[in-house]
């Protein structure tokens, strides 16, 4: 069942932009979360095809339509702060839909977490890498993810997550991209 699980988690994590690597586990606690009203507003990438609209929608969150290529999905979003460092934790807030339901009834939702910077009206945004993250799975050098033949999935607790993120925030190759996005309004 374990290895169903990681399965679906990568699945998710493929369907957004960057591909970053998908987690059981949210990287926040409630201490952890903080609200930026500099967040909320309409994003979009350097090629206009992936487009986030980020609505508050309680004290320390935010939900988010994200439309790739046309395609819209709604997720719930965290912002965080770890040290000097801000990170967005995003859950699906739907499922898939998926024309056979038999997916559909084994869909698992998976947190995907970014690393980000903010600079006025850019957004610099960054997930975890998956190639890097395989490297350390194969090399037995992290426990916090399971490799699942070409794919990895974390299922670390939070805090080991954290160690993680924090461990690997500056080195390039730990973290996709980033991504540019700038606030169309």
């Amino acid at each position: 069942m374990r290895t169903v699980s990681v399965v679906l988690v990568v699945g998710m994590a493929v369907l957004l932009a960057g591909c970053p690597t998908g987690s059981l586990q949210p990287l926040y606690t409630e201490q952890d979360l903080i609200f930026d009203p500099g967040l909320v507003g309409t994003w979009t990438n350097k090629d206009g095809k992936e487009t986030w609209d980020v609505k508050r929608s309680g004290e320390k969150s935010y939900d988010v339509l994200c439309t790739v290529e046309g395609e819209p999905h709604w997720f719930k979003l965290h912002l965080l702060q770890l040290g000097v460092y801000r990170f967005l934790d995003l859950y699906p807030k739907e499922k898939l839909s998926f024309k056979n339901g038999f997916f559909a009834s084994h869909w698992i939702p998976a947190h995907m977490f970014y690393r980000i910077r903010n600079h006025g009206d850019i957004l610099q945004v960054a997930g975890v890498e998956n190639e890097f993250l395989m490297r350390l799975v194969a090399a037995k050098k992290t426990r916090i993810a399971q490799k699942v033949d070409d794919e990895v999935g974390l299922t670390g607790s939070t805090k080991e997550l954290q160690e993680y993120v924090l461990r690997y925030v500056e080195v390039q190759e730990a973290f996709t991209g980033p991504e540019e996005y700038h606030r169309v309004k």
